[in-house]
C-alpha cells in the first residue's frame, strides 16, 4: 500500500461504496463537475478517492470515471469509534461545532433536543447543511472515514437505544459542569481505549432528571475542568481530552 506522504497535495473525494467496481470508480455527474470545474483537474490528473468507510485509493481521472491505481494506508483515524451526542447550541454555532468535531476525529454525531435546548426544531435544511460541513471537513482534514450526522432526536428517543445498539460495548460519559467529583481525564486514564459515547449539554446544561436517566443507562458523569464552557466548546474539549488520552503516535 502507498504512503500518505505521496498524496499530501492531492484533492480528496468521498464517494459511495457502490461506485467502486474493481479498479474502476464510476463518478456521478456532480462529482465530475466538482473535480473538473471546481478543483480544476484535467483528464490524467491524480486525486484521492475515498469510500467513507476507511478505504482510500490514489486515482487518475478519466472522462466520467477514474481508474484506481493503488490502495493507500490511512494513519489519521483514531483506533476506536467516537460518537458524540450534544445539545444543539443556538444560532450558527452548530456549524462550527460540526466542523471542528470532525477535525478532531469524531465518527458519529447525534444532535439532541433536551429540556433546555433553545433550538427545539431545526429545519431539515440545517441538518443537511451539517452533513455537507462534515463531508468538507473530513476531506480537508484528510480523514478516511466520513463521519455521519444523524437526524435530530429528543433526549428521550436518544436514550432508548443507549443500553442496546448505540451504547453497547462503549465507554459512556456524560460531561457536566464543574462540581462533579471525577474529571474526564481521570476517567479516561482508568479505562483502556475502546469505543466511546460522549454526551454534552446545551446552554444551561442538563436537568437533574436527564442526568439521572443517563446514569441509569450506565453513563459516567465527568467534569471538563474548573471553568464554565460554552455549549459549542465543551464537546471539543471532551474530544481533545479523549484523543490526547487514547490516540498513540
Amino acid at each position: 500500500m502507498g504512503r500518505p506522504d505521496s498524496v499530501q497535495n492531492l484533492a480528496r473525494l468521498f464517494c459511495e461504496r457502490q461506485q467502486f467496481t474493481g479498479e474502476v470508480l464510476h463518478l456521478e455527474q456532480a462529482q465530475v463537475h466538482y473535480l473538473k470545474r471546481v478543483l480544476r483537474l484535467s483528464v490524467g490528473n491524480l486525486f484521492v478517492a475515498l469510500d467513507g468507510q476507511g478505504g482510500c485509493w490514489k486515482a487518475i481521472l478519466e472522462s466520467n470515471r477514474a481508474h484506481l491505481l493503488e490502495k493507500l494506508d490511512s494513519f489519521v483515524e483514531a483506533p476506536f469509534s467516537i460518537a458524540l451526542a450534544c445539545g444543539i447550541p443556538k444560532g450558527e454555532r452548530m456549524d462550527w461545532l460540526v466542523q471542528k468535531a470532525v477535525e478532531l476525529g469524531m465518527h458519529d454525531l447525534y444532535p439532541l433536543v433536551t429540556a433546555r435546548t433553545v433550538v427545539s426544531d431545526p429545519s431539515p435544511h440545517k441538518v443537511q447543511r451539517w452533513g455537507v460541513i462534515a463531508r468538507e471537513a473530513a476531506e480537508q482534514s484528510e480523514r478516511s472515514w466520513l463521519p455521519k450526522v444523524h437526524s435530530v432526536q429528543s433526549w428521550a428517543n436518544f436514550m432508548d437505544p443507549v443500553s442496546t445498539s448505540l451504547g453497547q460495548d462503549r465507554l459512556k460519559v456524560i460531561c457536566l459542569a464543574r462540581g462533579e467529583r471525577s474529571s474526564l481525564g481521570s476517567i479516561l486514564k482508568a479505562h483502556e481505549p475502546k469505543p466511546v459515547l460522549l454526551v454534552t449539554g446545551p446552554e444551561g446544561g442538563f436537568t437533574p432528571e436527564e442526568i439521572a436517566q443517563a446514569k441509569d443507562k450506565g453513563f459516567i458523569a465527568a467534569h471538563l475542568g474548573p471553568r464554565i464552557l460554552r455549549a459549542e466548546t465543551a464537546p471539543l474539549v471532551a474530544l481533545s481530552l479523549l484523543i490526547g488520552a487514547y490516540e498513540t503516535n
